[in-house]
């Protein structure tokens, strides 16, 4: 298979939108995800994953003010909301 050892961790970095939705509104959001984990190989086709992710969401994002002289400075005001996933459970390769 060209993989060596049974345990191999490994970074995961990940895009995407997020749809949410209330009584009141729905919308699509931007979001972005680092995270880290490990795979345990215990046999050629059967093993263990396990991974943790952070998941910051862009709630809003304004514009704070614009100043220009010979360039320009952006200033952006927002709000964040942060989401964890830790998982763990079987892989089966073929």
């Amino acid at each position: 298979m060209g993989r060596s050892g049974i345990v191999s961790p490994f970074l995961n970095l990940s895009l995407g939108a997020v749809r949410m939705s209330t009584p009141i509104e729905t919308r699509t959001r931007f979001e972005l995800g680092i995270g880290t984990g490990v795979n345990v190989n215990l046999g050629r086709h059967f093993g263990f994953r396990a991974q943790a992710e952070y998941l910051p969401m862009v709630r809003y994002a304004e514009l704070q003010k614009v100043v220009c002289a010979g360039g320009c400075i952006v200033t952006l005001n927002g709000g964040v909301m942060d989401q964890f996933v830790v998982s763990f459970g079987p892989t089966f390769r073929f």
